[in-house]
């Protein structure tokens, strides 16, 4: 730092020559000449970095400080932490980090201790199957993540004796699917190497501490950010540093609405102290057109050689943007836009449940190994109804049978977001009357139940596409029909005609139990790792059927009691929650009792 202030009284002296210089006679070549001045690159790099060892020294105390009072306890951690066995903490440790690319934590949890549970050893995976590994990896997304995880188990024991690599540079060269900040990571929290390791977190933590603001992908910034991960990594500590640097970027550092008040290296930070300059400017302004005397500015440090550092920002500083300045990462290329036709064919089983077929896709590529129902990508100028009847040809060549292009019911369309892909599925049901129609199964078909489906390694996609068939063939009932339709006109009837009285109580329950119902669907909503708390579905129907209870019960009781209520409209409620309670009890009956009497 220290440096770097005697750099910047260097420029400041450099201008007030200049300036004087210019209001002065010319005092000849020699005096120009002493003008001119070349930018002092070491302390550009000084200003992007760090070099001042109490600066380094106070960086590791309040990061480590702040992990070690609110860390996050993740079961990853733990067994780093706990696991004596150091081969199968390296493991551990490996599968979480895999798992952990381009996935949140929250997501990650529940998979990886499904994995370790399954698979608690490097050699457990490498005597599994691609098949069950995708199966257990469904959901999960990026899918080549856990075929990469199964090569590198079978290469540890096939080639490496069972013994996981011990150093950051075998675990980079050994293993596939490892890059640097994997290595980096696996052996800095698992095997103690002092390194350190940039992920995304590490990534905007270090652009906005240093105010990085070159384009965050260029071979220049990363070299830069790998640099001072390595300068600033803990000695002692170096996995837990690490995590700490993760841990911050993931939540006070965050890509939008940082919480610079909580972190503990803001003292340190250029980004925060540019903020905190320009609001102090802001202030000054304020109180001269007060007519106050204002405090003398704070002098912020700035690159001397920003017109041609590789690392400062090319825009300029945005007030408004604050630390989100920083870092600066390429425009997006936009997803390449997709539309797939794709059949569900469904025919009846042994067992009297339904089945579906399934095929699987190719070894190499998007969802290597995977399952999906029969689909086709539509090309070009080739028109739907031309694809349509392609796709029923391509089914007909899987089932080893004649079909009729009719015979293909549109279901509708689901949109599901790769990474890099925006892809449309354009469904279509296929219905096949009889047990067994289809012929032999190929190698790489099957015929699944919804229950067998549901487990099996498919896609995300693939689930929605189910999903949408299953709401479409189950909710168009009698039912779903009566109850609301009826509604509307009950409703608007109640309102105009029968408002107050009994009809509060109506609408008192009939509100209560839909605030129940439309909770649970907007928590189902949030994803997985919050379905998995919601155990009360089937309770919903049994609140249902007791609201209409006690509506009947009502109802009938005002029919033999004096009451300013009509009669009339009595016995219409009273007939309507009869009959209501008659379709529901028969809907529990069928979702449930009934198909808990076909499992056992």
């Amino acid at each position: 730092m220290s440096r770097l202030r005697s750099a910047m009284q260097k420029r400041k002296r450099v201008a007030l020559d200049k300036t004087e210089s210019s209001s002065a006679k010319p005092l000849g070549k020699r005096a120009n000449a002493t003008v001119k001045q070349e930018p002092d690159e070491t302390a550009a790099s000084t200003y992007h970095s760090f070099h001042d060892p109490a600066d380094i020294t106070l960086f590791r105390t309040r990061i480590l400080y702040w992990y070690d009072q609110g860390k996050r306890e993740l079961p990853w951690r733990t067994v780093a932490l706990t696991e004596p066995d150091i081969n199968i903490r390296t493991y551990a440790v490996w599968v979480s980090e895999i798992m952990l690319q381009q996935t949140q934590v929250a997501t990650v949890i529940d998979y990886y201790n499904k994995w370790m549970k399954r698979w608690p050893t490097v050699q457990g995976l490498a005597a599994a199957t691609l098949e069950e590994v995708n199966q257990m990896w469904a959901g999960l997304g990026y899918y080549s993540r856990g075929k990469r995880l199964q090569e590198g188990a079978q290469k540890v024991v096939a080639e490496l004796g069972g013994e996981m690599p011990r150093t950051v540079e075998a675990l980079l060269k050994q293993l596939p699917g490892v890059g640097r900040y994997t290595a980096a990571a696996v052996g800095s929290i698992a095997l103690g190497q002092v390194t350190g390791a940039v992920d995304g977190n590490v990534i905007r933590v270090l652009c906005r501490v240093r105010a990085i603001g070159a384009d965050s992908t260029s071979p220049a910034v990363t070299e830069a950010l790998w640099s001072t991960a390595n300068t600033l990594v803990s000695q002692e500590r170096p996995g837990d540093f690490n995590q700490a640097m993760m841990e911050l970027g993931a939540r006070v550092c965050t890509p939008k609405g940082p919480q610079c008040h909580q972190c503990p290296i803001q003292t340190l930070c250029h980004s925060y102290r540019k903020v905190s300059v320009k609001r102090e400017e802001n202030s000054t302004k304020l109180l001269g057109k007060l007519n106050r005397v204002p405090a003398s500015l704070p002098d912020v440090e700035d690159c001397v050689t920003s017109g041609t550092c590789n690392l400062c920002p090319t825009e300029p500083w945005d007030s408004q943007l604050g630390v989100l300045n920083f870092p600066r990462k390429p425009v997006k290329k936009a997803p390449r836009v997709e539309r797939t036709l794709t059949c569900v064919a469904s025919r009846p089983g042994a067992g009297g449940d339904v089945e579906y077929l399934l095929t699987q896709r190719p070894s190499k590529g998007l969802l290597a190994g995977m399952w999906e129902f029969p689909s086709l990508l539509l090309e070009g100028e080739n028109s739907e109804m031309k694809q349509r009847g392609a796709l029923c040809a391509g089914v007909e060549r899987l089932l080893g049978v004649r079909l009729d292009n009719g015979l293909l019911q549109y279901v509708g369309e689901v949109v599901h977001i790769f990474s890099h892909i925006h892809q449309t599925y354009v469904v279509y049901s296929l219905c096949l009357n009889v047990s067994g129609e289809g012929g032999k199964a190929q190698s790489t078909t099957r015929w699944l139940t919804r229950p067998s489906l549901q487990e099996a390694a498919v896609s995300t996609g693939v689930k929605k596409v189910f999903f949408i068939l299953r709401k479409k063939n189950s909710q168009l009932t009698f039912l779903h029909v009566y109850h609301h339709g009826t509604m509307i006109f009950n409703w608007w009837a109640g309102v105009k005609y029968l408002a107050g009285g009994q009809s509060f109580f109506i609408g008192l329950l009939n509100t209560f139990v839909h605030i129940v119902m439309y909770s649970y669907y907007g928590l189902a909503a949030l994803g997985p790792h919050t379905q998995k708390y919601l155990w009360w579905k089937r309770y919903l129907t049994s609140l249902q059927l007791l609201q209409f209870v006690l509506l009947t019960t009502h109802t009938g009781y005002n029919l033999f009691t004096e009451c300013d209520f009509p009669d009339s409209m009595n016995a219409v409620v009273f007939a309507y929650c009869v009959s209501l309670i008659a379709l529901f009890s028969n809907f529990y009956y069928q979702s449930y009792l009934n198909r808990k009497s076909k499992k056992t």
